[in-house]
């Protein structure tokens, strides 16, 4: 079994992880900014993250109340 990774290990290896995969870097959020979609792009867009921005406060409030005190910073990463 390998061996876990201290806290701020793992904060590192998991910031690095995202590295590069920023929403803004994507090519669909490049060509919205340019100016190149259409209102048919954001009807597509609009259908597939409805379900996920939806419960998206709620997702926000459970992993909150359920974050230990001690472990507060988490809540920002």
């Amino acid at each position: 079994m390998a061996e876990l990774m201290s806290s701020s290990e793992f904060r590192v290896a998991l910031e690095q992880a995202f590295s590069g995969t920023m929403a803004k870097d994507a090519s669909f959020s490049r060509a919205w900014a340019t100016g190149k979609l259409h209102k048919q792009h954001f009807v597509h867009w609009a259908t597939n993250h409805y379900h996920y921005i939806g419960p998206f406060g709620d997702y926000l409030g459970l992993m909150y109340a359920n974050t230990p005190d001690h472990a507060r910073d988490a809540k920002d990463f």
